[in-house]
């Protein structure tokens, strides 16, 4: 919907679906003279269960805690150093989803809808380039945006004072790339496949 006011015209509305939505407003005043403006409105999805707001750094958008359970099964037959018995963790609608990196390799295209995507290791380093140029690297301004540290292990919570993002990208086994952050900073290292950390979804 739209409306005139104070020389100003607002569009309006709740958007039901994907995609680019091209429109036209004509304005005549008191003396019959029209003036067209055009222009178009990008629809873009949030991740599926997106737990608050997204946020930027330079050219990259990053979505908050990821609530989709993938389609892995939760108990699974191969090697303890490729992935735990539960692959994914519930951690309640406040924190997320944490999963093992071969569940999240296995559904890179599937746990974030395009255009959003699961970050490779140079996504990581775009971000930590970026935060090094913003002089950002305080890491409590990443608890703070990325909420709680710790992982999952065996299928349990474990508390820990560091936190973790999963890319897809793979280190020779057991390891894979992830993200750290913790309060002295942020940067980039490899980390068992088997241990459960949360995903943050880039575009």
């Amino acid at each position: 919907s739209g409306e005139w006011s104070s020389n100003v015209y607002t569009i309006s509305g709740t958007p039901t679906s994907a995609g680019t939505y091209n429109y036209t407003v004509t304005t005549t005043n008191d003396k019959g003279c029209a003036n067209t403006a055009i222009g178009k409105i990008i629809v873009v999805p949030v991740p599926p269960y997106s737990i608050g707001n997204t946020w930027s750094c330079d050219s990259q958008i990053w979505s908050g805690a990821l609530r989709n359970p993938a389609s892995c099964p939760q108990q699974s037959s191969l090697s303890a150093d490729e992935q735990p018995p539960a692959q994914y963790y519930d951690r309640g609608s406040s924190y997320g989803y944490y999963y093992n990196w071969t569940c999240v390799y296995e559904n890179a295209t599937t746990l974030c809808p395009s255009p959003w995507r699961v970050p490779t290791d140079n996504d990581l380093s775009t971000l930590v380039s970026c935060a090094e140029k913003n002089h950002s690297l305080d890491g409590s301004l990443w608890l703070g945006a990325w909420g709680p540290t710790g992982y999952v292990a065996t299928s349990e919570f474990v508390e820990s004072p560091t936190g973790h993002v999963w890319s897809q990208t793979a280190e020779p086994p057991p390891y894979a790339v992830c993200l750290l952050y913790d309060t002295n900073g942020v940067g980039i290292v490899a980390d068992y496949r088997a241990v459960g950390f949360p995903v943050r979804c880039v575009r």
